[in-house]
């Protein structure tokens, strides 16, 4: 069956998902509405691999507004854009904040210990 991309997106924006419990580890990052034109937010969650929200642009007031809204949160992975920076400072201010694997490789060599750390074994690096 053929279909047009305004309907995909329509499809996407118009599922219901199932409540999230305790955030612990989030991702976000930039998702294209309309390629090269407009981009919202998607966030993800880290210890269950899947996607929780889609925020309609990615500006810093409406990222931090959504990490108030869901306290709790102690890592925020973001590629290292400045905007995503300042909106986990604001929204989040007690979360670590970490440079995701694929923008690390993608953005340059930046000196990182990873040390192989799983979903649910987030913690600092000392």
């Amino acid at each position: 069956m053929a279909t047009s991309p305004d309907t995909v997106l329509r499809l996407v924006h118009g599922v219901k998902l199932p409540p999230i419990g305790p955030l612990q580890a989030v991702g976000i990052d930039d998702w294209a509405i309309r390629k090269e034109q407009t981009y919202g937010t998607l966030v993800g969650d880290l210890d269950r691999q899947r996607p929780i929200d889609l925020l309609p642009d990615r500006s810093s007031t409406t990222v931090a507004e959504w990490l108030r809204r869901n306290p709790g949160i102690a890592v925020i992975t973001r590629d290292r854009s400045s905007e995503y920076a300042r909106a986990a400072t604001m929204g989040a201010p007690a979360a670590l904040q970490v440079a995701d694997r694929w923008h690390l490789v993608k953005g340059g060599p930046i000196p990182c210990r990873c040390g192989g750390v799983k979903p649910g074994q987030w913690r600092p690096a000392v």
